[in-house]
């Protein structure tokens, strides 16, 4: 029996054989609505909402993904005790507060550590090995402490 061959049916139309098979897989237990108006068949609805939950779980790791921190203040400590003599040198070489920003700059460039870290390095190096520049830390505190919190954003 090949498609084009139809089946009557009892008022007298005829119906192609290939939709009355459409209509026996149709009526199905598996694909029968379950009062959401859509046929699903079980198999390819479960494939649907395992792939759904792993792009959402994806989607909700990369958005959620933070900043990488310094692991303590230790690692913070050892890097400004590693790095003082050149910090100070820096400093000393560009006494401004921009001097102090581009101290900052590369610090937060060349590691792992941000901004506010960085600045942290710098405040430790001065305390330690230059205590001189405290007057210059203090000028880059005032202009820079009034517009961002300790985080960064703007407040």
């Amino acid at each position: 029996m090949n498609n084009s061959e139809s089946t009557p049916l009892p008022w007298g139309v005829s119906v192609p054989v290939h939709v009355r098979r459409l209509e026996a897989i149709a009526r199905h237990p598996a694909t029968v609505s379950k009062g959401l108006g859509v046929r699903v068949r079980p198999r390819r609805m479960r494939r649907f909402a395992i792939l759904f939950v792993a792009g959402w779980l994806l989607a909700a790791g990369l958005t959620t993904a933070g900043v990488v921190r310094a692991d303590s203040d230790a690692e913070l400590r050892q890097y400004a005790l590693d790095h003082e003599a050149l910090i100070c040198h820096d400093l000393a070489m560009n006494p401004t507060v921009g001097g102090v920003w581009a101290v900052i700059d590369v610090i937060d460039q060349a590691t792992s550590f941000d901004a506010y870290e960085s600045g942290q390095i710098v405040g430790a190096a001065v305390t330690d090995f230059c205590p001189e520049m405290w007057p210059l830390l203090a000028r880059f505190v005032a202009i820079y402490a009034s517009t961002n919190n300790a985080e960064g954003t703007t407040v």
